[in-house]
Order: structure tokens, then sequence, then C-alpha cells
């Protein structure tokens, strides 16, 4: 008799969730695994994936904060300092009593390898989940490209070799593994992946995620993930044309050091690399400027000399304060006094903001990487120069707490730092622009539950993830081999790319690293299926879905069609022959508008009468897909607006018959 597992899925949607659950599946019963139809409710839908020896019972909670109670509440409580979700976090559900849940594992995928201040994006995710001893893997694409405004590629994205190291100083500061993943981009040319092939971790990948799902040990294959990690970075500082990080033997000793139980600042000091921090924006204060130029003067750099990190060494520190409070004479004295305590101080330089005061969304990831490296002991100052929102300020003074809960750039910055040093040209008010932790430190209860309570079946909200999930659902369910999904993008979606198949489905063509937008009249589609219907062209039906049929816009349906029309316009980024797995780059057009039939459609949820032929005058579409969302059953109105639009009526019709799932079609 065959041995089941049950396995709950929470993630940011139902993408996030099928990905990982193909992952799992692969990961536990091998490629040939027979995956089930989804069944139950088609907002939380149940899979059943078996060999000859186990039954994998997995079950889908698509978005997070709509479900009761949040898996991510129950993550703080394990003691993660940030309340930052991955794409998934994967759970055994046990029938024991009322039912409960616990997690394993959290992923986070990446279709792109982020250069730049992008690289460490993804830390603050990393941070919580180690801080709270679940595993967590980072799973990105290595050999991305950068494209210019005509999709010209401008260059291969590499990080800074200090950001995929400071993964491997976590997992060894929390004793749990938190790691990146590197896999091959489609558009890796072949001297890339020669060069780093030792690099990428695809099959430890999925031996790990097999040994945690069966209790197996991990330790070997947690070894030959770390190794690689570092293999990744002693290449990437070799190969930087700029001597800018430690050299490549450095990054070993330094991870052994820590592995001895050394403090980490103590390596960096013992290998002192000259820093300097460029701070490149218009509205900077004199006396922020000031502080940044002359900071070089006393700081070395922790493994870069360009990242906007630093250290004062311990014999430093005191004159150090000297210098800030000549530039800063009205400080606080407790504050000053902190500054001038003894032991190293590490220094985080966060502009934070764009122009116009809108968080300057990787910066969340930079507190969190100073953390990382630096280590959860150490002193450390966060300077913040960027130009926030007028409204932040009294927030800080009189409400941290608050400015927390409301913005995860600050919650970041809070959760991260020692002490908090402010110079922006927005803070105009009176107050004061330096605080200590306890200005904003909030007492939590330290009690630890082991498990979670089982997560209820309904949503305790509706909205447009569920609208999405439906739609997936809808047209992939029964595996109809007649329907391509080419594009998914609900709520938290990454943007990674959109394919299509050729009027033969003989080759499929993807772009990648697309715009939102390609121009003022063009929307990028949440949703692109290919339709291949005996007798009829092949159909590209490009949805917009949304919570309400009011958040339509006008003319949006012409808008989703220009859009993947324009797009088919421009070479592809890779093309390969349907089935067979292997990518190749081209920049040639290979796709002709002509050989395709464009439908537009609206999706969103009916709460009621609706007239659907005004919301047709404003669309512009050929379809419209009503959803109504009950316990009992969902049910789905579907209108049509032109022949064609009959034609894709007819076909979901048909689809939504033969799903396994609790849905009913209506007039």
């Amino acid at each position: 008799m065959s041995k089941k597992i049950k396995i709950r899925i929470h993630g940011d949607n139902i993408v996030e969730c099928e990905r990982s659950m193909h992952l799992i599946v692969e990961s536990v019963l091998g490629s040939n695994a027979i995956i089930s139809f989804p069944m139950g409710s088609v907002l939380n839908p149940t899979y059943e994936a078996k060999n000859d020896d186990f039954i994998l019972h997995i079950q889908y909670f698509p978005g997070y904060g709509r479900w009761e109670p949040d898996i991510l509440d129950y993550i703080q409580s394990k003691g993660a300092v940030l309340r930052e979700a991955a794409d998934s976090v994967i759970c055994f559900f046990i029938e024991e009593g009322e039912g409960f849940e616990k997690p394993i594992l959290a992923i986070e995928f990446c279709g792109a390898l982020a250069a730049g201040n992008q690289a460490w994006q993804r830390c603050g995710r990393a941070y919580a989940f180690a801080s709270a001893g679940i595993p967590f893997f980072y799973i990105v694409e290595f050999g991305g490209v950068e494209l210019d405004t005509d999709r010209g590629i401008r260059a291969v994205r590499l990080p800074n070799p200090l950001v995929p190291f400071s993964f491997l100083l976590l997992s060894e500061y929390f004793k749990t593994i938190v790691l990146p993943i590197f896999v091959a981009s489609p558009v890796t040319d072949e001297a890339t992946i020669k060069r780093y092939f030792n690099c990428f971790g695809n099959t430890e990948l999925r031996l790990i995620i097999k040994n945690m799902i069966m209790g197996e040990d991990i330790e070997e294959n947690y070894t030959k993930l770390s190794n690689k990690v570092l293999n990744l970075v002693e290449i990437l500082s070799s190969n930087r044309r700029a001597k800018d990080t430690l050299s490549e033997s450095k990054w070993k000793e330094w991870l052994e050091h820590v592995k001895n139980g050394k403090p980490s600042h103590e390596y960096i000091e013992e290998n002192p690399i000259n820093w300097s921090k460029t701070a490149y924006i218009d509205r900077l204060t004199k006396t922020a400027k000031s502080i940044i130029n002359g900071s070089s003067k006393y700081a070395i750099g922790v493994g870069s000399s360009n990242i906007p990190i630093c250290l004062i060494s311990e014999d430093k520190r005191f004159i150090y304060a000297k210098y800030v409070n000549k530039i800063y004479p009205n400080l606080p004295a407790d504050f000053l006094e902190w500054l001038k305590k003894t032991g190293p101080l590490g220094i985080c330089w966060v502009m934070g903001f764009k122009p116009r005061g809108d968080d300057a969304r990787p910066d969340r990831g930079l507190p969190p990487l100073a953390r990382m490296i630096l280590g959860p002991e150490i002193d450390i100052l966060t300077v913040v120069y960027g130009p926030a929102k007028n409204s932040t300020w009294p927030m800080l003074i009189k409400d941290p707490r608050g400015l927390a809960n409301q913005n995860g750039l600050w919650e970041s910055i809070f959760a991260m730092s020692s002490a908090l040093l402010v110079d922006s040209s927005t803070f105009r008010i009176n107050g004061d622009k330096a605080y200590l932790k306890s200005h904003w430190v909030a007492s939590k209860n330290s009690a630890k539950e082991d498990k979670a309570k089982a997560t209820k079946l309904f949503p305790l909200n509706i909205g447009e993830n569920d609208v999405d999930t439906i739609i997936h659902i809808l047209f992939t369910g029964s595996n109809n081999s007649s329907i391509f999904e080419g594009a998914c993008n609900p709520p938290g979606g990454d943007w990674s790319g959109i394919s299509i198949l050729n009027a033969t489905a003989s080759e499929e063509a993807r772009w990648i690293s697309l715009p939102r937008v390609s121009g003022i009249k063009h929307k990028r589609p949440d949703h692109i299926f290919q339709l291949f219907i005996k007798g009829s062209s092949p159909i590209i039906l490009a949805v917009e879905s949304k919570k309400s049929s009011t958040l339509l816009e006008k003319k949006i349906g012409e808008q989703l069609i220009l859009y993947i029309k324009d797009l088919i316009k421009s070479p592809p980024s890779v093309i390969r022959e349907v089935n067979s797995g292997k990518w190749i780059t081209t920049h040639k057009r290979v796709l002709k508008s002509d050989d395709y039939i464009f439908v537009s459609c609206g999706a969103f949820i009916d709460q009621g009468i609706l007239d659907y032929k005004a919301i047709f005058k404003k669309t512009r579409t050929d379809l419209l897909l009503g959803v109504i969302i009950d316990k009992e059953q969902t049910k789905i109105r579907v209108v049509s607006n032109s022949k064609n639009g009959d034609i894709v009526k007819s076909f979901i019709e048909g689809c939504a018959k033969s799903l396994k799932v609790k849905v009913s079609l209506i007039n």
C-alpha cells in the first residue's frame, strides 16, 4: 500500500503554488509521477501525485493574508524578524485533532539574476526565514541579460559576489539552510554555461527537497549546494573587471572563520579593503554629502569597496563619533554616547526613496544584507539620506511602529539597525534626526510554537487573486492539449516573460525581461492563452483580470491586443521546438500577427446584477467573464460581444464541463 504524505502550499498566487508543486513532485516522485486533475474548491484546489510507493496529497492556498490563520503570522511567532513572504511556504499537513501544519521549507523563484542594487532585494526574505529556523531556497536563473529600450542585449546580469556569499554566512549564524540555487536561464549562452557549470544546483536542490520531505539526512546535499554557491562567489570575484572585492581565495577563508565561531567583523578587519560611497541623487543635503564622503577616511569595505555598507573598527569608532558630531552638533546625548561606545560599528547607507518619495523597493534588502555580512550581534547604524515623503517624518518621531507596519522599507531598517541617523532634504520639521533602537523596539511574546493551526478552506476575503486562480484552473485544469498558456501574471507575479506558439504549434517563441507596457495605447495582459480549435486559425486570448468590473480600464480590449501584436513584431529572446527542452537564442522575427485571431477578455467578480452591455461599451472587449464565489460552488458567467468571442465562449463552456473542481456555468 502506498504511503500518503499530505502537503499544503501557501503562495503569493496560483502560479507560485503550481511551480512549487511540480518541483516537489519531481523531487520526491520523479519526472514520471502521475498528477491528478485539480479537485475540490477551485479557489484552493487539491492534487494527488503518485508513483508505485508514495502518494503526495497537495493543496494550494494562493494569496497571503487571505486565509485564516495566516501562515505568515505563525512564521513571525517562530522568530521571523521581518514580515516577508516567500513565493511559497511548504507545510506538512497533520490531521491530528483539529489539524495543524508544520512549515518545512520556503521557496523564492526569480526569473533573472539581479545585478546592481537589485541583487540584495531578496535578502530580507532570506533573513526572515533564517531567523524563524525555516530553510529557504532562492532559485534564480543565471545568465540572464539586461536589455536596452529596443530590446537589444546590453549586458549579462551578474551580482557582486558579496551578495550570494552573504547567504552562506547567514546559514552559519542561524544554523538553518538559506541558500541561493542557481539554474541556467533560457538565454544563457554556451560559454556562460560552460564557465559556471559547477555552480548550477538543479540536481542537488531536488535531492535535498526529497531529503526534507522524506525525513532523510540532508548534510551531504547541503554541503554540495553550499560548495556550488562558494564556487560561484569565487568565479564572480576573479572575473570582475575592477578589483573591488576580496580576491578569489579569501572567500573560503572568511566562511571558515565564521564556521569556527569567530565574528565576521574580525575577518573583515584582518583583510581591509578601501571603501567609498558615491551618492548619485540630486536632492542631497550638504551634510549628507559630507558624511558620506568623509566616512571613507575612517571606514573599510566589507568584502567589497563599493557596496553601501562599511565597517568602522573599534579603534576608530570614538574618533569617528567625534567626526559625526562635528557635522551634526545637535545630536541627542544618548545617541552620541552610544556612537562612542566600544566595539566595531557597521554602517548601512540607505538612499531608500526615489525623487518623488516613493520607496526604492530593492533597498528593503540592504539592511538585512548588512546583518548577513556583519552578523546578528554587531552594532549597525543605518543612515537614511533619500527624499522620503513629508508625511514620513512625523510618524518616525511619534509612531515608528505604525510607520514600520505600513512601510516595508522602514520595517527592514528598524528590524536590522541598532540606531538610525536621518539626513534627508525633505526632513523640515522640528524633531531629532538620530534615534536608538529603544525608540521603535516593541516587546514580543518569546513563546515559539512548533506547529500552526490548520488553515481554513475558504478565504477571509475574495479578490483579484481568486479571479486569476479561477481563470488559470479553467483553462489548464483538464490538461486539454488544444490549450497553451503563454503567460499568467496574478498579483505578486514577476512579469518574467511571454511565450507564443507558432501557427502549427511546433515551435515556442519566448520574450524575456519585458516592460509592463510598450506604448501609450498598449497594456500587458494578465493572462495569455492560445486555443487551437479545429476549423479555425489559432486564437490568442488576452485577459485582463480585476477584482471588480469598475476597475477595468477604458478600451482595455484594444490595448491588450495591441500589446501582443507589437510584441510579435519584435524578435523573441529564445525559441525552441515544442517538447524539445532546448532553447536557442535568436535575433530574428519568427511570428506573424496575420496567422492568428486575437480575442480580448475582461474578467472580474460579479457581485450582483451587472450591466454587461455597459461594460462592453467601456472596455471594447470581445468577451467578459464574471465569477460568483460562495462556499458551496463557484459559478462563472461568460458573455460574448463578437463572433470570435462566441467561438471562445463555446470553448470555455467545454473546458468548464470537463473540470473536476466545484465550478459551474450560468447564463
